[in-house]
């Protein structure tokens, strides 16, 4: 059971976005000089760093003085974890993995104060779509996702910890398969009956496609949310135009909610309180608000991998309109997100493959390959380039065999080219899409 005081903050969480910005402001730094204190006392990274550059804790004042940090990505963590975590002997620790969906899986260690906020973060987002719900009782939710992903193994840390969800949220809450295609999904939700239908931009995408092609509809949809990957703008607005309402949530494993869409969809509202936000442009410099810029996060809370000045890999535009939301909200608003967005990969008797299934497939590798690409050629043919951890390169043959064979079971008889190398292909914008695929990109 949580304690009444981890509760008091669950609820603080939900008020902060109503504050006036200056006391946002001033629950940031607070937040930011004590991670920094933290950090110096019982994080490799952060203490030897700090000594290098002749600072101190009591250096970082304001949310700016991150910028005196170097920036860290994914590869850092994977090539030196422990560098990340902190050397404190709490107990209140445990592991989760983020989704790869830059093909880089990685673990991350939670702390059980960050569990808590995260609770009350995701409960901001509850609370913007839950205006346009038709009933006061808590509603059917069906999730479209897979056994083992992020949200799956929070759920199980959320039940122990908080034994009333069991009787409330998730007593309402069901889990449909991510890696099913949309006719059976549809059915099964058809027979559920949810009000509110949440899962990645790229399946839901896909499945309101199949029902707007076929004219089918789900008499009790409310409200469709969506997180992880892009949902294509034109068929957002097929499902407002015949379905109901669409809100995103930007979240990471890195850091829980980064940021919700409100009920007035302005963009997407930044927890800056709990996760600090930073767009840069390639010279590392902040970029102004309605320019595009790489953005980079800070997590305030969590105590486990501590994470500041860190390297998401996505693209984002912040809101350049300095004006109060209709929502009463005074959070900042990022005004449009450029995700990862990976191809569903399709096989010649049509069976789709979600690109969340090859997750499941790399993370068995996930000590022996840092980062993967997958390209589909063709029907039977693929080529995947994958960055070898530097321990396990004298175990190149045996990696080769054995991912070559997990992927035959799943692509069935077909020619698979794994390539090792130091650098993975990029798009122009300098992104890695994990999973591309040549005959079925723009199929819905």
């Amino acid at each position: 059971m949580f304690s009444p005081l981890i509760v008091w903050n669950i609820r603080k969480l939900r008020k902060i976005p109503f504050l006036p910005f200056y006391e946002i402001k001033k629950e940031q730094e607070r937040r930011l000089r004590d991670i920094m204190a933290y950090a110096y006392n019982h994080v490799p990274h952060y203490r030897r760093t700090l000594k290098s550059f002749g600072l101190k804790p009591e250096n970082f004042k304001k949310i700016e003085d991150l910028r005196k940090l170097p920036i860290i990505s994914k590869a850092d963590i994977q090539k030196k974890p422990n560098d990340f975590i902190s050397q404190s002997q709490s107990k209140d620790l445990f592991w989760v993995k983020t989704s790869g969906s830059t093909g880089q899986p990685t673990k991350i260690l939670w702390s059980k104060n960050f569990l808590a906020a995260s609770i009350g973060l995701g409960q901001r987002f509850r609370d913007a779509y839950a205006s346009v719900l038709k009933s006061n009782r808590i509603p059917k939710k069906a999730r479209i996702s897979y056994l083992g992903s992020g949200s799956d193994t929070l759920d199980k840390y959320y039940r122990q910890e908080i034994w009333a969800l069991k009787y409330t949220y998730y007593k309402n809450l069901k889990l449909f398969s991510i890696f099913d295609p949309p006719e059976k999904n549809y059915i099964l939700l058809k027979e559920f009956n949810p009000q509110i239908i949440a899962g990645h931009g790229s399946y839901i995408g896909l499945l309101f496609t199949y029902m707007a092609q076929n004219k089918l509809d789900l008499p009790n949809l409310n409200v469709v949310t969506y997180s992880s990957d892009h949902l294509r703008e034109e068929t957002r607005r097929i499902i407002e135009e015949r379905y109901c309402q669409v809100f995103a949530h930007y979240n990471a494993m890195e850091t829980s909610t980064i940021g919700f869409e409100c009920e007035a969809h302005r963009g997407s509202h930044l927890s800056i309180d709990t996760c600090a936000v930073e767009l840069i442009g390639k010279d590392s410099l902040p970029v102004s608000p309605g320019e595009e810029g790489e953005i980079i996060v800070s997590n305030l809370i969590n105590k486990g991998t501590v994470l500041l000045n860190y390297r998401l890999g996505d693209i984002g535009v912040m809101d350049e309109v300095d004006e109060d939301c209709d929502c009463d909200r005074n959070l900042p608003t990022l005004r449009s997100l450029i995700a990862r967005s990976d191809d569903i990969i399709f096989l010649q008797d049509g069976t789709m493959l979600h690109p969340r299934l090859f997750w499941t497939i790399f993370k068995k590798w996930i000590n022996q390959i840092l980062q993967y690409k997958l390209i589909q050629e063709d029907f039977d043919k693929y080529t995947v380039f994958c960055l070898l951890s530097d321990e396990f390169k004298d175990q190149m043959d045996n990696i080769e065999r054995g991912l070559i064979k997990d992927l035959k079971n799943v692509f069935g008889e077909s020619d698979v080219k794994i390539n090792f190398v130091n650098n993975l292909p990029r798009s122009k914008g300098g992104k890695i899409r994990t999973i591309e695929s040549h005959i079925s990109q723009h199929r819905f």
